[in-house]
């Protein structure tokens, strides 16, 4: 089936298929079967993990415990995209960073259609968005997404602003509260 969605995509003028097997980062156990699932994603990956080999090209990805262990030839690491100096550094927002986003962004949805998604308050809003990410390329791409899937186009302020909070409430609910004090630490 992936040769012929492949040969599909090629037909269309496509350069190929890709297949991103995604969240696989995310793998945990409890505390006491941590080693256990980490072993286990191991044993998966080891020695060209043939039994993941694709007649197509295929992207994992894969828990950063997991690089560590073994030095895999193929394994890049996406990195988050810096928005703010560090402290010592004067602080403040890191220009190139947000300006990179922005790039993002604009890949995924060009200006025209942000304009029309955001109205008025277009640049403001993006640079919400983007701050909103931390940085973190996925969760930029989720935001968007959400965003797109409003009922009313333009964003109301309500809506553009229950979003973010909808997103915050789901982080604040995958953080324990005895480990508040500990972040905030």
């Amino acid at each position: 089936e992936l040769i012929l969605m492949e040969g599909r995509a090629v037909a269309q003028g496509k350069a190929g298929l890709v297949v991103v097997f995604d969240s696989l980062e995310k793998l945990r156990g409890t505390a006491t079967t941590w080693k256990d699932v980490l072993e286990s994603a191991d044993q998966l990956f080891a020695d060209g993990a043939l039994q993941l080999r694709l007649p197509i090209h295929v992207i994992y990805t894969i828990p950063p415990a997991l690089a560590s262990r073994r030095r895999f030839a193929q394994v890049d690491f996406m990195p988050m995209i810096k928005l703010h100096l560090h402290p010592r550094d004067g602080g403040g927002r890191f220009q190139a960073g947000y300006d990179a986003a922005m790039e993002l962004v604009l890949q995924r949805v060009p200006a025209q259609d942000l304009a029309e998604l955001f109205g008025a308050q277009t640049e403001k809003r993006v640079e919400r968005l983007i701050e909103w990410s931390g940085g973190y390329p996925r969760e930029l791409i989720r935001l968007l997404h959400e965003s797109l899937l409003s009922e009313t186009i333009p964003l109301s302020a309500s809506d553009y602003d229950r979003l973010l909070h909808e997103v915050g409430d789901q982080y604040r609910k995958l953080v324990p509260a005895n480990a508040f004090a500990w972040l905030a630490r």
